[in-house]
């Protein structure tokens, strides 16, 4: 019986300890990506924010709304992820399935004719990137411990 319930707690608190662990992490991406969207992506040359999408029916305007069109359910889920990762997997599902829209639209709208990437572009590519694997991890880690019988 006591060894059942030292068992039960060891688990609680490893569980608790790996939830936290991604909850810093998912805050970390939550700042850098909040900032990334305010600063610009592009050279000076043609300078683009993704904040603020230009007015128009371009590729470039087409592009930047539709990154920003996953991007703010992204910072929504990551900001939920922050303040409690939850015991589901399906979280982590879909911060990895808009992180991984987002990344391709970002792949495609920096590969555009006429623009030159700046290092604020080459971060939010990898973040994104970065989140894919983050959330992806945290969903199998849940189904692993939802799988795991209790010894």
């Amino acid at each position: 019986m006591l060894q059942e319930r030292i068992e039960y707690l060891e688990r609680e608190l490893d569980e608790r300890t790996t939830a936290s662990a991604f909850a810093r992490c998912y805050g970390v991406v939550t700042a850098v990506l909040a900032v990334l969207m305010v600063v610009p992506v592009t050279e000076p040359r043609r300078e683009l924010v993704i904040w603020s999408v230009p007015s128009g029916s371009s590729s470039i305007a087409t592009w930047m709304t539709l990154i920003l069109l996953f991007l703010v359910p992204l910072l929504f889920l990551l900001a939920c992820a922050t303040i409690r990762p939850g015991r589901s997997p399906w979280l982590g599902w879909w911060i990895a399935g808009f992180s991984t829209i987002d990344f391709v639209f970002s792949l495609i709208l920096l590969n555009q004719d006429g623009l030159s990437t700046a290092p604020a572009g080459y971060v939010l590519v990898a973040l994104l990137f970065l989140t894919v694997v983050l959330a992806c991890t945290h969903a199998v880690q849940r189904i692993r411990v939802r799988n795991t019988p209790p010894s």
